[in-house]
């Protein structure tokens, strides 16, 4: 076991040979476990604090080792900066490359580890920060951080058609929308964040999404494309919970089909 005063030693060799505002930054990426999630294409990384100091942009590709960011994988990147940043937002640059580029990334985490000095004495600080995303990252320059969390959890019914043909279940394409007491959401693609067959009958789906602060949950909003062979589709219940708040259920009950592609619902 290190005596206090080696470590005293240790600490003050590291602060000799580093500046105090350097920093040690571990950065993991998460990528979702849904359909064509992974990506080829070059991801550049850049922490940004509050007042607008950020670390040098980094080419994360270089820094893992295999293939990386393939689906439901966490990537972990290392580097040192000559400046401490408490990471307010992370910066995601990406060059389109290869057959998949486009890169669902479920979340992103930062570990800030330095050294301060305390009345003349180092003392090792580290940080330690979680930004989720739940969406597409696509080519260009994105910026993740300060947006809520949303959980959400949709419930198909068992009921059967007007007559008879055809079950709750549908193969459509289904956008989602959510209303709250200062704004809305955009809408998002539900079947591309889902595993599997989405909303068959008396089945439950789950995905998670990070997007603007819309306040208090007030509604859902709803749209189904009405494509392929049984686009029907009669949803039970939308449950949304941010950042793990109270959730709040939205009842639906009601077809979604051909004539009545968009609902509309309020909790």
């Amino acid at each position: 076991m290190f005596g206090k005063s080696l470590l005293s030693g240790l600490l003050l060799s590291m602060v000799a040979s580093m500046p105090v505002d350097a920093a040690d930054y571990v950065v993991t990426f998460a990528t979702s476990n849904v359909a064509d999630a992974g990506t080829d294409s070059r991801i550049y990384v850049t922490l940004v604090a509050a007042d607008g100091k950020k670390t040098q942009p980094v080419y994360a590709n270089r820094l893992v080792s295999g293939d990386a960011f393939e689906k439901d994988t966490k990537n972990v990147i290392e580097f040192t900066d000559q400046q401490f940043v408490d990471p307010a937002t992370v910066q995601i640059k990406m060059e389109n490359y290869g057959a998949g580029p486009d890169w669902h990334l479920d979340y992103i985490n930062v570990e800030v580890k330095r050294v301060v000095l305390i009345g003349g004495t180092p003392f090792p600080q580290t940080v330690s920060k979680q930004f989720g995303v739940g969406d597409w990252v696509k080519e260009g320059e994105t910026s993740f951080g300060g947006q809520p969390k949303y959980n959400i959890t949709i419930k198909t019914g068992s009921k059967s058609g007007t007559f008879g043909e055809q079950t709750a279940g549908t193969d459509s394409n289904i956008d989602l929308k959510i209303l709250g007491s200062t704004g809305e959401t955009k809408y998002f693609r539900l079947n591309t964040l889902i595993s599997g067959n989405a909303f068959e009958a008396n089945q439950t789906d789950r995905v998670t999404i990070t997007t603007t602060d819309v306040g208090e949950i007030k509604g859902v909003d709803l749209l189904s494309k009405g494509d392929y062979s049984g686009p029907g589709w009669w949803p039970q219940s939308v449950t949304i919970s941010k950042d793990g708040q109270t959730p709040v259920t939205i009842m639906i009950n009601e077809w979604i089909e051909e004539g009545n592609l968009h609902v509309r619902k309020m909790k």
